[in-house]
């Protein structure tokens, strides 16, 4: 069985992202000025639901359907995935908690609509981080092939200048030049002209170091 590849930058920035979150939980659910056990188990089990939904869609929805341009199918699998989550968020106080924290008799006290627009606004904030990094990802990108193109540029133009030895045609069409300065003047004009596009040529290599 093949696994998918896991993008080891992006899992990092979402573990950030609930770090961050986990921290804020903490601090808004404490009843106290010290954060107690209770507090860190109640934060988790409010989180809990919110980490699946985003976890879904940014591992699985963006990369599947929105990358690849299918929205009706992005679109209907997302409010999908929103219906799961008041029944992960009872899952989680009524039934979770109790299995791995007996005795804390914890109780979730927001409502569905409550529960979707903490989703909501999850989604939200992940999204805009992924977005952003997408963003920042692609214009590296693209930022990497122009300096590959120029390095190519670059380095063709130095196998030409190479192959062509400009200095060698540089003299020799003046030799020409002066040979010919007796025969016709259509001729000198435009060994003259070659030669100095020659010349310029080279000024221009050895400004640029290329060759």
């Amino acid at each position: 069985m093949k696994f998918p590849r896991i993008d080891l930058k992006k899992l990092l920035l979402y573990l950030l992202f609930w770090g961050v979150f986990f921290y804020a939980g903490l601090e808004f659910f404490s009843r106290t000025e010290e954060i107690r056990v209770i507090d860190v188990i109640y934060t988790l089990n409010f989180l809990l639901p919110f980490v699946f939904v985003v976890s879904v869609h940014a591992f699985h929805l963006v990369p599947n359907y929105l990358a690849k341009s299918m929205f009706w199918a992005y679109g209907l699998t997302l409010v999908c995935l929103l219906g799961t989550v008041y029944p992960i968020y009872n899952f989680s106080f009524l039934l979770l908690s109790e299995w791995l924290f007996p005795g804390y008799y914890l109780v979730g006290t927001y409502t569905p609509f409550e529960v979707i627009g903490f989703a909501l606004f999850f989604l939200l904030i992940s999204s805009s981080l992924e977005f952003a990094r997408s963003w920042f990802d692609g214009l590296r990108a693209k930022t990497r092939i122009s300096e590959l193109e120029n390095e190519k540029i670059a380095t063709e133009l130095k196998a030409l200048r190479a192959q062509v030895n400009p200095h060698f045609l540089f003299n020799s069409l003046n030799t020409i030049y002066s040979e010919a300065l007796k025969k016709s003047d259509e001729a000198i004009e435009t060994l003259n002209n070659l030669s100095q596009s020659l010349f310029n040529f080279i000024e221009e290599g050895e400004g640029n170091n290329n060759w």
